[in-house]
């Protein structure tokens, strides 16, 4: 590969892509977007610049990582267009420049198709990606980051109506337009039984590991204060830093209360499970998500059906990453 430097590369990658688009005549009315990452056990003194410490996909933050982005078509999910990058370059910007590849790429692909939609989650989301993408003749299907939307949110889930086609039941949604990085939008605010099920088991694993967390870091506390305990103790702030590192997470730390204070020269921790609180998030979080789109002509299952067709990329990246695979 390294003979052939990264401009045969690209010219190799163009050439292919319009003969699969010639010879297999792939539907390519929309095409989906997505990132990932690969572990690599190259040393850490390797001069390389594209293995780097990041946020590992594994969760191994022991390894340097590669990154991989690909744009596929949806029958098939066959690759058209694909990048390898630093391990520790940000997804959006990843999209930066393969929207600027895919631009110029853009006449190739109308031959086949008209109008051209891309399809990406919330992590390629910046006023700059939604800047080049309204400029690039591709219409776009996304979704946006919930928690930004806490007043849509709060819409009671009795206002969202049924979807019709039948792969798409129970999920219900909710339509209006809104403006995003001054743009006009339409929104689908989607809501799944069967998601909020799968967040809420998750949440409470979670807890139930939070809170075992919490049990013997008291354990540790007591043991700490008590006369003739060996090393250094704890500190009202060391204490408080290892509470914090328990309570991370997604939602955790509205759900767990925890105390830390001092009482008559000694530390003390409490907690409790504010009940009242994963209720509301049960309620106004979970299950939910919060499509965005241009295609403002479009029913509200084609916006659904679009968006998760990212799993055709999903399934593209597991079956790399399976090393069982054939």
């Amino acid at each position: 590969m390294e003979l052939l430097g990264e401009k045969p590369i690209a010219a190799i990658s163009e050439a292919l892509t319009q003969r699969l688009l010639e010879r297999f005549h792939l539907e390519v009315s929309s095409l989906v977007f997505d990132c990932t990452n690969f572990d690599t056990f190259i040393d850490t003194e390797n001069p390389s610049q594209l293995p780097q410490r990041g946020h590992a996909k594994s969760k191994r933050s022991d390894l340097r990582i590669v990154g991989l982005a690909l744009l596929v078509s949806i029958d098939f999910h066959v690759p058209l267009l694909w990048k390898v990058y630093p391990g520790n370059q940000h997804d959006s910007v990843t999209f930066v420049q393969i929207l600027e590849e895919l631009t110029q790429r853009y006449q190739a692909l109308a031959r086949d198709c008209q109008s051209i939609t891309l399809v990406f989650d919330k992590g390629n989301n910046s006023a700059r990606n939604q800047e080049i993408l309204d400029g690039s003749g591709f219409h776009f299907v996304g979704s946006l980051v919930p928690t930004h939307f806490a007043d849509l949110l709060a819409l009671p889930v009795e206002k969202f109506q049924p979807l019709k086609d039948p792969r798409l039941k129970p999920t219900r949604a909710l339509r209006l337009t809104r403006q995003v990085w001054e743009q006009e939008r339409t929104l689908l605010l989607t809501f799944s039984p069967e998601l909020q099920r799968k967040q809420i088991r998750g949440i409470q694993q979670h807890l139930t590991k939070k809170r075992r967390a919490l049990e013997e870091l008291q354990a540790k506390l007591r043991r700490s204060q008590k006369p003739g305990a060996k090393g250094k103790g704890y500190s009202q702030e060391s204490l408080w830093k290892q509470v914090q590192k328990i309570c991370s997470g997604q939602h955790i730390a509205k759900i767990l209360h925890v105390a830390v204070s001092k009482v008559r020269g000694q530390l003390q921790l409490r907690y409790r499970t504010e009940v009242s609180a994963f209720t509301r998030i049960k309620e106004q979080h979970l299950g939910k998500r919060i499509l965005f789109t241009d295609q403002h002509s479009w029913s509200n299952e084609q916006i659904v059906l679009a968006y998760r067709s990212q799993s055709q990329v999903e399934d593209a990246f597991a079956d790399m990453k399976d090393p069982h695979f054939l």
